[in-house]
């Protein structure tokens, strides 16, 4: 595991070389969610990826990361997708990767984004470039 760790904080990494080591991650989220146990954030892989500072590279090892999940998890891809789903959206908030909040759009609940956006520090602070993707995006929403 701490080769594909580093791989994310490098942003160079090739997940389909790490796909056993994909499927136990997922399979052992799956099981902590069910039994309900907490994870930290830093954890989830999803995260890490989320958090990279560089967020174009960010994006692209999210893409290539959710691609090997689907494959090696077949059906069970949807329930490890809704179980990272919010730690990766913790973490796009927190480095304020607009690209990943995006993505993340086309399969996460906006009521969840709203709600982890209000929650975060990083969503009330200012004139942040997140405060104003969210203002863009829902309009319809009070302010955070």
């Amino acid at each position: 595991m701490d080769d594909i760790k580093k791989g994310i904080q490098e942003g160079h990494i090739d997940f389909f070389e790490y796909e056993d080591l994909i499927d136990s991650h997922l399979k052992d989220i799956i099981c902590t969610h069910e039994i309900n146990l907490v994870r930290e954030d830093s954890y989830y892989l999803s995260y890490l990826i989320s958090i990279h500072p560089d967020k174009f590279e960010a994006r692209m090892m999210l893409r290539d990361f959710t691609r090997v999940g689907d494959k090696v998890m077949g059906k069970n891809w949807l329930r490890a997708l809704s179980v990272i789903t919010e730690p990766t959206m913790r973490g796009a908030i927190e480095s304020e990767n607009i690209g990943i909040l995006e993505y993340l759009l086309t399969f996460a609940d906006e009521h969840l984004i709203i709600e982890t956006i209000r929650k975060s520090k990083h969503g009330s602070s200012g004139d942040s470039k997140l405060q104003r993707w969210f203002y863009d995006k829902f309009p319809e929403y009070p302010y955070i």
